[in-house]
């Protein structure tokens, strides 16, 4: 797994691929091994690669994703532009993957809602999800609100930051950009 690890840092995914396939013979329930691979394409910039090993892993059976796998699957539809997938896959994180949704998850999606300019959507779950937002994610949707000039949710997004993290800075920064 550190190896595959390695070479996907040093961008030579045909040889991290290489050695996934041939360690997966031995290991074929190795979730670590294939959130490695699934992470290696994310992070190389092919977040469609990320979900097709992902779907593999699926159609394998042996290894269950965990929660890391499940980021980095929430992250991949991102930024491949599959808003759909994304929301399908949180869904059915505990129902059909047995990984129990944590508030990184959460973030995740509402990072994905902002970045799309469905800015009720971010907040709407950021006020109703199961955990107390963290300063990032009301910065995550303060931000796309700078990008949309919705600078009414803007002012409750910063309003939220600054009680959370009253030396958070970056909230007045994105305001005067507002």
């Amino acid at each position: 797994t550190s190896v595959v690890n390695m070479y996907a840092k040093c961008g030579s995914l045909p040889h991290a691929e290489e050695l996934f396939c041939r360690v997966r013979q031995r290991c074929n329930d190795d979730a670590v091994l294939w959130t490695t691979m699934v992470t290696a394409y994310s992070q190389n910039g092919d977040h469609r690669g990320a979900l097709r090993v992902f779907h593999r892993m699926i159609q394998a059976g042996g290894a269950a994703p965990s929660d890391v796998t499940m980021i980095t699957v929430l992250s991949a539809c991102c930024h491949a532009g599959e808003l759909t997938a994304a929301v399908d896959y949180f869904r059915a994180m505990g129902r059909e993957y047995g990984v129990a949704v944590t508030a990184d998850h959460y973030v995740c999606v509402v990072d994905y809602f902002a970045r799309c300019g469905d800015l009720a959507s971010a907040e709407d779950l950021l006020l109703n999800m199961p955990f107390e937002p963290d300063p990032a994610a009301w910065v995550a949707l303060l931000s796309a609100c700078r990008t949309s000039s919705d600078w009414l949710r803007g002012l409750r997004a910063a309003a939220a930051v600054m009680e959370l993290d009253p030396h958070n800075s970056a909230p007045y920064s994105l305001l005067a950009g507002l």
